[in-house]
């Protein structure tokens, strides 16, 4: 990992009070761990922030035999938003009709075609970067416009071009340990965003079958794992709909709103999983 973040810290203490044996894996140790068979970890937690080496990391660490959580293949998909809206949509997963946009013309055409009301975002920001909402022509000038200054040629697409969902002020973080809905937090918006780090504000809701069986849905569709699934509901239907899964989810942000111990929980599926590599392996479960 490159920092240990308030998440992190939890998840450590709570494996230690487990009885397990940690050590952190960072560049300073990752070539140790994969050259040696002897220095091999059983089970590798994949809570780096560069979501690029997160990815490669846990590439490598699964080729070499090791296991890890989450899978590769998940977090492959969770890195960019292209990639989830293909997947929810090959998947039949409800989610917000969406347009790959590579060029400003494919961006132009894509928001007349979804209605003229859509959401234009980066496939890789985080915390609501770069989100914006167009509605009339002179809003779609004037994003084209602050784009092309940054990025005259076009190397930072393609974009996604995402039909707006009518919603209250809020949206649901969903929090799933191995394939079970832990917990679900209403988030209050600022704006568009309605991002803990960003000052939204939390409050913990119950466990709607809706969102039960989205997230269902979604963990079939990636696997069993520690994620966090964003959702909304629209005002026109009460349907809900997947916004976008976070395979690195932060949580102590809103943890005084839910009073859930997401970290235990967490650290508790860990040693599930590992007791079920050590059996694999022919060591016996841990005692």
């Amino acid at each position: 990992m490159t920092v240990l973040r308030p998440e992190e810290k939890e998840i450590l203490s709570s494996l230690r009070e487990l009885g397990c044996a940690i050590e952190v894996a960072n560049r300073r140790n990752y070539a140790q761990f994969l050259g040696s068979a002897d220095a091999r970890p059983s089970l590798v937690l994949m809570r780096n922030v560069s979501r690029n080496e997160n990815l490669r990391m846990a590439q490598l660490f699964e080729h070499a035999g090791i296991a890890v959580i989450n899978s590769a293949a998940s977090i492959l998909t969770c890195s960019g938003k292209d990639i989830q809206a293909l997947a929810f949509a090959r998947h039949d997963i409800r989610h917000p009709q969406t347009r790959l946009a590579f060029t400003f013309d494919d961006v132009s055409s894509f928001v007349a075609g979804l209605g003229g009301d859509v959401v234009i975002k980066p496939v890789n920001s985080s915390w609501g970067r770069g989100v914006v909402r167009i509605r009339t022509e002179e809003q779609f000038a004037a994003w084209r416009a602050g784009w092309e200054s940054v990025d005259a040629r076009g190397r930072e697409f393609p974009v996604i071009v995402q039909q707006h969902i009518p919603k209250a002020d809020h949206d649901l973080r969903a929090i799933v340990i191995g394939t079970e809905v832990v917990v679900v937090i209403r988030r209050d918006a600022i704006g568009l965003r309605t991002n803990t780090a960003l000052g939204g504000v939390a409050k913990r809701v119950p466990i709607e079958p809706e969102v039960r069986s989205l997230c269902a849905e979604v963990v079939a569709m990636l696997g069993p794992g520690f994620y966090g699934i964003d959702l909304v509901r629209s005002t026109l239907d009460g349907e809900y709909f997947v916004l976008e899964v976070n395979a690195n989810p932060e949580f102590a942000r809103s943890a005084p709103a839910h009073d859930v111990d997401i970290a235990g929980l967490f650290a508790s599926y860990t040693t599930s999983v590992l007791g079920i590599e050590r059996e694999l392996a022919g060591l016996g479960a841990p005692s």
